[in-house]
Formats: structure tokens, sequence, C-alpha cells
């Protein structure tokens, strides 16, 4: 439980601190956790007034997510043959919480975080995971992890000053800093030093994303006026926040969720779903009478599209992904409903204002009650057949399905069987094999699929 004694229902304002910074160079950065659509980037603007932070040099980099991508996506890119392996095994110390990757030339790196905060490394290179020493040993119980690779050097996101302990920070890598969320609920700019605040409300455990432009999106205005209490505290969002950090960090947008619904989740998905080249914001809405539904918003905060309600309070569903899942490549939004009492797999289409389930499947789940941990699935072509599969875990977390759409509707078309009971996030990474996907289990173990 992350401790928060922040009032109800604030109103996310812009700081008057504000940090400045000139635009970088126009080339890519390349990013294990790219965006899904390119988008121009700004020219410098700057005034005699404002307070410039240098440019760098823009650097490639990959980053290590529990959530796969910045944009808040667990849909991966590639092919691998997940299916058809036999997992490579790791001894770990303990239990463990976490599990993130990045790539790197000498093979792609595991971090685990263990239950009790003790971190340990890994490389997979020969088919063997060797242990290897992170640059931190130690993190927070419980505290999600996160990594930045930058030209092959790996080190876990730092701990910075008065942080929350439910997130990590995030690197801005053209920028060479951070951001953060600090123990009252202010989005913090950061390098070497403070260089801006925003008092935003920010959930706790709010994950914070970046797209290729460094705007960041997060869940604000922190709120207990929807008491289902289900993902690990009783604080949900009242707002949803666009950030700018060039040429000055300031907010552009606020989205309000009316009350007394709230952002029932800890990110939303921020992707172009119709392929049209703008983003949406895709988030799960509660409220004590009509539960959840999915609901889609522009960037500008108008509200595109609704799913079906549930129609009753204290049920939620879970947002997972957002794929080209559809039988002929067709994008599609895909939830687990209800995953603490058996609810299925849903594939929702978009069209006009409405959400519309296509296809579901049964008898697989995405996330234990009370947990902090929403990345039990993760998306991707893991068996090399050209068509995407969801990956998540069985009711009792023993075995994890490969569910895919067809023609005929969605059906688990493979599974895994690890033996022992997952107790961590599933991290999925691009490498020399192509696609391998880990995770820790019961039995202390670390696992990772797809080693040829």
């Amino acid at each position: 439980m992350v401790s928060d004694n922040r009032s109800d229902g604030a109103t996310p304002e812009a700081s008057p601190e504000k940090a400045t910074l000139a635009d970088a160079s126009s080339e890519s950065v390349v990013e294990s956790a790219s965006p899904d659509v390119s988008e121009p980037q700004d020219p410098p603007e700057t005034s005699p007034t404002e307070q410039v932070v240098d440019a760098p040099q823009i650097v490639q980099h990959s980053v290590g997510l529990t959530y796969q991508k910045a944009n808040g996506n667990r849909w991966v890119s590639g092919q691998g043959k997940v299916s058809s392996s036999q997992p490579v095994v790791a001894s770990l110390k303990g239990p463990p919480a976490w599990v993130v990757s990045v790539p790197t030339p000498g093979g792609p790196l595991w971090a685990v975080a263990l239950e009790e905060g003790t971190l340990q490394g890994f490389t997979l290179s020969g088919g063997t995971l060797t242990p290897t020493t992170l640059n931190v040993s130690t993190y927070p119980a419980g505290m999600p992890l996160a990594l930045t690779a930058t030209k092959g050097a790996v080190q876990v996101n730092p701990l910075l000053p008065n942080q929350s302990k439910g997130t990590h920070s995030v690197r801005l890598p053209n920028f060479q800093g951070f951001v953060y969320i600090d123990q009252q609920g202010d989005l913090v700019l950061w390098k070497d030093k403070e260089l801006g605040r925003l008092k935003l409300n920010a959930l706790p455990d709010a994950r914070i994303l970046v797209d290729e432009r460094e705007r960041l999106l997060l869940l604000t205005g922190a709120t207990t006026r929807y008491g289902h209490n289900v993902l690990g505290d009783g604080i949900e969002a009242g707002s949803i926040s666009l950030v700018e950090t060039k040429p000055s960090f300031k907010v552009v947008q606020t989205i309000p969720i009316p009350a007394p619904t709230a952002v029932e989740g800890i990110s939303p998905i921020w992707v172009d779903v119709d392929k049209n080249g703008t983003r949406e914001i895709l988030v799960t809405q509660s409220n004590a009478s009509q539960g959840a539904q999915l609901v889609l918003y522009s960037e500008s905060g108008s509200l595109l599209a609704k799913g079906p309600a549930i129609g009753l309070g204290n049920r939620w569903r879970h947002q997972l992904a957002v794929a080209p899942f559809g039988p002929g490549g067709e994008m599609e939004i895909v939830d687990v409903l209800t995953p603490h009492i058996g609810g299925p797999t849903e594939f929702f289409r978009w069209a006009g204002d409405k959400l519309t389930v296509a296809a579901e499947a049964r008898g697989y789940t995405s996330h234990v009650i009370g947990s902090r941990n929403l990345d039990m699935g993760v998306a991707g072509d893991l068996d090399g057949d050209g068509a995407i599969e969801l990956l998540i875990p069985s009711q009792d977390r023993r075995t994890l399905g490969a569910i895919r759409r067809s023609a005929q509707g969605a059906s688990v078309v493979w599974t895994l069987d690890p033996k022992s009971q997952l107790t961590t996030n599933l991290s999925a990474v691009s490498s020399s094999q192509g696609l391998l996907v880990g995770a820790g289990f019961s039995d202390n173990t670390l696992k990772v699929w797809g080693v040829k």
C-alpha cells in the first residue's frame, strides 16, 4: 500500500514554475518501446525570458518497462517462437515481484525485483541466463522496475528525491533527464536538480507515458469517490493530463472525469486506434451504479466512443492492448472483463461512437485482486505465424494461454506450462532469435521462452 494524504478531487493546475528546453536534433530515437505513430518534431521555440536547457545530441536507447511500451500499449512488434520452445531458467534468491528486459549487444538483459526489494540481473546468451551486476542492488519493496539502455549501457531508473514508491521515474532521452511523481502527487522534471514542477495530484502509482516529442500523459486528480479498492488502494483518477516538456514544462490539456465516475486503472493506452495519424486515449471508467466501461478520448479531450458498461458497481474490466488482432488485421482493443471472478477476454472494434465486442474467449485472467501489477499480459506474434496472440495466465496462474482471433471468434491456440505459479508481470523483448517472453514464478525462478 502506498501512503497518500492528498485531498479528494483536487483540480490539476500547472505550476508557475517552468523548465524550457531547446528542441533537439530531428533524428529519430531508437527504442524498444517506440510509439505506434510517427509524429513531426516541433521547431525550436524560445524567448529571451525563458530558461533554456542546452539541447543534447539524440542518443540511441531502449527502455524496459513492465507495460512494454512507453505509450502504455502491451503490444510488441516482431515475431517469435515462444510456443515451440522450452524455457531457459534462472534461480532467484527469493519470490519475484517484477521483471523487465532490454536488448543489449551481448544479448537481452533481464532484471528481476524480488518481493523484499533485492534486484537481480541476468544476460541471456548462448541459451543461458548468466548473472550480471546491475547498477542498483536494492529497490523499495514492491516498487515497479524500469530500465534504460543507452549505447548498450543499462541502468535501473533512479529513485529521485521524495519520489512516490508506487511508480518509477521515466527517462526522457532527448532531454537526458527524468520525470517522476513525488509523494504529494506533483509531476517533477529533473536533470541533476529539479527544473520544474506541476501540481497535478497524480495517482501515487500512475505510469507516466511518453511520446516521441517527449510529451507526457498520466492519470491525475486523485480521488477516493469510487471505493472499489481492487488495484492496491482506494485511490482512482478524476482526470487525465497531457503535458509538454518543450519548449516549456506545462499542462496543455486536462480531461476531467465527471463525478461520481473515475478512471479505474493506473495508466491510459495512448495509441492511434483508427490509424488516421492521430493518437487516441483509452481508459477504463467506473462508478458505483454501472461498474466499468472502456472510453476513448481525443487528445483535445473530446469523447469519441464508449463501450458497454457492466451494469453493476464494483465490477472491473482490465484494458490490456490495442493491436491488429482482427482476422483480417483489423485494429481491436482487448480487455479482460471481471478478471477476479472468471470473466471473458473481450476483443472490441471501434465504429462511430461505440466500442463493440467482436469476440471473446473464456478461462483466463490478467490480474490478482488487490495487486498493483496490471501487466500480466502481452500481445505479439509470439509463434511466428503472422497473427497476433494475447498471452495471459489461466485463473490459477499455472498456465499461460495464447488467445488468437479468427473469423469464428477467439480461442486459446497454445499454452505454456511453467510448472509453477506466475507471480510477476510478463516481459517481452526483441533479440537476434526473435521475440522472447519472460516472467517470475512461485518456485523462485525466472523463466524465458523463445530461445531456439
